[in-house]
């Protein structure tokens, strides 16, 4: 049955129909408008706005993809190596173990910084310094896209990701704004934080018309480009029974 079929009183989905010789996705041709005229990271722009991205919108989706993908040897793709180690005919499985564990510490936390971007009580002002008082108090002083562990005192992707946008024409009040808390926090505590990656996208996602449920999905998109490439090593120097072999000897008695 095709989509155009749906029995009468079920919901269909709007996104794609087809029939025996055509496929259509958000209103385009399959075959003649998208097969071959469009990147990935147009068609993910297509699915979640139901429409094409414009030339400056795609070298921003390009440039978060860029930056998420990769990151070495990470919670993420351990967990798909070990995964990996125990079902190696499971690529599926291995992906989604690396993908599971995104949240407000891994991957995650740009969707939670964005929220925070996009709050009421924060866009209501109109000053960023208003802005940011704001979103501290929101989030009780700990925000999301601020700080990393290795990257200081600027994290060099979001140096890059802020110009981009300046260049772009989308450096707007969200960029403002996380720029402005982290001021504000350099102020009240005298350490002066980095803005990371995960600031910098939340907050020209922002800029650029995303709604924050749909922020993290950048980081599963990008980090799945990621995890295939260590699964690919894995299969070619495994490494997954010599993270396990290092475990299992923590608990041995010297």
């Amino acid at each position: 049955m095709s989509s155009s079929e749906v029995p009468r009183g079920l919901v269909g989905s709007s996104i794609a129909r087809s029939d025996a010789s055509s496929i259509h996705i958000h209103g385009l041709d399959l075959c003649n408008d998208l097969i071959g005229g469009v990147t990935i990271t147009d068609f993910l722009a297509l699915e979640l706005r139901g429409e094409l991205p414009g030339a400056a919108e795609r070298r921003l989706l390009d440039a978060f993809m860029v930056t998420l993908a990769e990151h070495g040897t990470t919670p993420s793709t351990i967990a798909a190596r070990l995964t990996m180690l125990g079902s190696p005919d499971q690529l599926q499985s291995a992906v989604a173990s690396g993908l599971l564990g995104a949240g407000s510490r891994f991957l995650g936390s740009m969707s939670d910084c964005a929220r925070l971007l996009q709050d009421p009580r924060v866009t209501e002002h109109r000053a960023p310094s208003d802005r940011a008082a704001s979103l501290i108090e929101i989030a009780n002083g700990s925000v999301p896209g601020i700080g990393h562990p290795l990257h200081k005192p600027e994290d060099p992707r979001s140096v890059k990701l802020f110009a981009l946008a300046r260049e772009l024409d989308a450096y707007g009040p969200a960029c403002e704004t996380i720029v402005a808390v982290r001021q504000t926090l350099h102020e009240r505590t005298g350490t002066r934080l980095p803005i990371n990656a995960t600031g910098a996208i939340a907050a020209i996602a922002t800029d650029i018309g995303y709604e924050w449920q749909a922020v993290r999905g950048f980081a599963l998109v990008a980090r799945t480009v990621g995890i295939l490439g260590h699964l690919t090593e894995e299969r070619r120097a495994p490494m997954g029974q010599q993270i396990w072999d290092l475990v299992e000897g923590l608990g041995d008695d010297d």
